[in-house]
């Protein structure tokens, strides 16, 4: 998988959160059937602020795929992500994701693609974006 960062910022914060980039990636990401969970790589538990948090902690210990619609109805009532990895899969029983979305301390998301029209779409819509090497 290709990946980009995402750190658009306006007053020492971030400037969108989740709900803006599933906007940006379109239908793609309503077609997706998704998880929610912690940042393991980092040892960082799963952390939102926002209404109705405990919908997304019990969604990340169930381990459930949901719609990219409810991600979508979820992430509306997300005010900032601070840490959290969100994996979406082209079906509902696909083994592995198409798109990894990781909230990394608030300082930036992550997105990891096997698409990588998708990632450049990003970057278009994005001001502050960076490919690793």
């Amino acid at each position: 998988m290709d990946k980009i960062y995402i750190k658009d910022a306006h007053d020492g914060g971030l400037s969108f959160d989740l709900k803006d980039l599933l906007a940006a990636i379109g239908p793609p990401a309503l077609e997706s059937y998704w998880t929610v969970g912690s940042v393991e790589r980092c040892g960082e538990s799963l952390d939102v602020i926002g209404k109705d948090i405990q919908v997304v902690e019990a969604l990340a210990a169930s381990g459930e795929r949901v719609s990219g619609y409810r991600l979508q109805e979820i992430a509306a009532d997300i005010h900032q992500t601070i840490w959290g990895e969100f994996q979406g899969y082209k079906t509902s029983t696909a083994p592995m994701p198409w798109i990894i979305v990781v909230a990394f301390d608030s300082t930036w998301f992550e997105v990891h693609s096997t698409d990588c029209a998708l990632l450049d779409g990003l970057k278009s819509k994005f001001k502050n974006t960076l490919s690793p090497t």
